[in-house]
């Protein structure tokens, strides 16, 4: 992490950082501290309920299909920049 945190402001591009809240491999605050060094306006942050690393396949993961597929049609959009960067939280029905 120490040597990749120097670039991630480089990275102006629209960006989604997507990770399970329970992530036995990934920590979350990794996640969220890369969210936070983008150096992209156009950013979004989702946190999902699961208990897993793998988290486009198996149950649940049509939910991470769907939040990849509407930012991506948002980008092609060409929609506004958001002033602020969000931070999402996915429900927390499934786990």
């Amino acid at each position: 992490m120490d040597f990749l945190e120097p670039s991630l402001s480089r990275i102006t591009m629209p960006a989604l950082v997507v990770q399970s809240q329970d992530d036995p491999v990934v920590n979350p605050k990794g996640s969220e501290r890369v969210f936070q060094l983008l150096g992209s306006r156009d950013k979004q942050y989702l946190a999902f309920n699961f208990n897993r690393h793998g988290i486009v396949r198996g149950e649940g993961a049509d939910r991470v299909h769907q939040a990849v597929a509407q930012f991506i049609r948002h980008v092609l959009a060409g929609e506004p920049r958001r002033p602020h960067p969000e931070k999402a939280e996915e429900d927390k029905k499934d786990k």
